[in-house]
């Protein structure tokens, strides 16, 4: 059919997935055929990992990169579960599908919420206006994290053994994967694979959570409503998976709240959970076990390198302000 990009410009995927003149045909056949009416404007989104634009500016539409074509079934089946909590804050999902072109693009197209992201307007909001904005977020994510994790055949359906050979295969992996960032802190590079196992990432119980994954400032959404700063929404869920709740802070900490322990410990308050030593150490295990973990920059924003840095270092330098 040949209306999308081609293989050969998807191999260079950042020079073009924020391109809007790549990408119109292929999004005004998503219009046609869904019945969306024709399209008037397009616009990039924020740079993720998918191709995101606004549309005729009431529009999102989401095209996933085949590299992450599974993203679409977790981002519509957590919508599916999120219908039924309207206290979250997500956009609605207008309609999904596939188009087989030169390659397969799978899409979703949402409603556009109102508000910018707070990572575009953070400089913007005074600080009583953050304090609000993490306390309201607090209880947002709470409201997710209360969830029933769906069964099977869903696309988030985990249990605690799935759940359980997922972590062993992430610590067996992760020596390996963190190695060149460990290389100038060799003390926490030989720590790691102790610290991972001592971590306690496989709780008993009901501990097992729907979870966002990707806590980001740019996927957090607010607005300016007479004079106060206030949450407007959630989005992407392209990432959800069900996991262990402290897995969840690994975005959240550094890229929602720029390692501020403040706003961190105001949304953990909202949200009502203990955050303790052992949460912790286990957030910080998480760090290491992440989809997406890149930790190079992670001890450049706490100061961490030398010789003689390690994991309780880390931890305190981390969460220590965190902690309750």
């Amino acid at each position: 059919m040949g209306i999308g990009p081609t293989p050969e410009q998807v191999e260079s995927w950042s020079a073009i997935f924020t391109v809007p003149d790549v990408w119109s045909p292929l999004v005004a056949e998503v219009m046609r055929r869904e019945g969306l009416g024709s399209l008037e404007s397009m616009e990039a989104g924020l740079p993720g990992s998918n191709a995101v634009f606004i549309v005729n500016s009431d529009l999102v539409v989401k095209l996933f990169w085949p590299r992450f074509e599974d993203d679409q079934g977790r981002e519509v089946e957590a919508h599916r579960l999120l219908r039924a909590r309207p206290e979250i804050p997500a956009p609605l999902v207008l309609a999904a599908g596939l188009i087989e072109d030169d390659l397969p693009w799978r899409y979703v197209v949402f409603e556009r919420l109102p508000g910018l992201s707070l990572g575009e307007v953070r400089g913007q909001v005074p600080r009583a206006d953050m304090r609000r904005i993490a306390d309201e977020f607090g209880d947002i994510v709470r409201a997710i994290h209360t969830i029933a994790v769906p069964e099977p055949p869903s696309p988030l359906a985990r249990d605690h053994q799935q759940w359980r050979n997922w972590v062993e295969e992430a610590i067996r992996a992760a020596p390996e994967r963190h190695a060149a960032d460990l290389a100038r802190v060799p003390r926490m590079r030989d720590e790691l694979p102790g610290f991972l196992a001592s971590a306690e990432l496989t709780p008993p119980g009901d501990a097992l959570r729907v979870l966002h994954c990707d806590l980001t400032a740019d996927h957090l959404l607010v607005e300016d409503r007479d004079g106060r700063w206030r949450v407007s929404g959630l989005i992407d869920f392209g990432d959800a998976e069900v996991g262990h709740v402290d897995y969840e802070w690994v975005a959240l900490h550094p890229h929602c709240f720029a390692y501020d322990h403040e706003l961190t410990s105001g949304f953990l308050r909202a949200y009502g959970y203990p955050f303790d030593r052992e949460s912790a150490r286990r957030a910080t295990a998480c760090c290491f076990l992440h989809r997406f973990a890149t930790i190079a920059p992670v001890l450049a924003a706490v100061g961490m390198a030398g010789p003689d840095v390690g994991f309780d270092d880390l931890v305190e330098r981390l969460w220590g302000g965190v902690c309750v």
